[in-house]
């Protein structure tokens, strides 16, 4: 499966939950996402220097706004303690948000947690709950 497939993927899930995005391509590689919760509005940058992360990166920005957390609005009062529960939530929903999508596409012979964080650029700390959440697919 392509990037592309899994941006057209999200995109299209983004716009059914009127949520738009912003591709600024006079961005550094390593100027990061960001959105507006409040607005439902996304930037992102297309000269992340991973392209591979980039659909995960999208999937976190639309799991922040689908969280309605205003984590946009928090984070700069916010404990530090605070700010991981939030990112690990968007991160969190920004898995299970790929999943069906890495499924419609994956070798069913080599669906597996590692495959799925490798393929996206998933951080690593992130495998058990990939594994759970593809666990669940597999019984459903």
């Amino acid at each position: 499966m392509s990037n592309q497939t899994v941006l057209e993927y999200l995109n299209r899930l983004a716009a059914d939950n009127q949520i738009k995005i912003f591709w600024l391509n006079q961005l550094h590689e390593f100027t990061t996402p960001a959105c507006d919760t409040q607005t439902r509005k996304i930037v992102m940058n297309p000269n992340w220097h991973n392209a591979n992360q980039i659909p995960f990166q999208l999937a976190h920005e639309i799991a922040h706004v689908l969280i309605s957390d205003n984590s946009d609005r928090i984070l700069y009062f916010s404990s530090a303690a605070n700010h991981s529960k939030i990112e690990m939530e968007a991160n969190k929903k920004a898995v299970e948000l790929l999943i069906p999508e890495y499924l419609e596409y994956a070798d069913p012979a080599n669906i597996n947690a590692n495959d799925f964080v490798d393929q996206f650029s998933v951080p690593h700390f992130l495998s058990n709950f990939a594994q759970e959440v593809l666990s669940n697919c597999s019984h459903s």
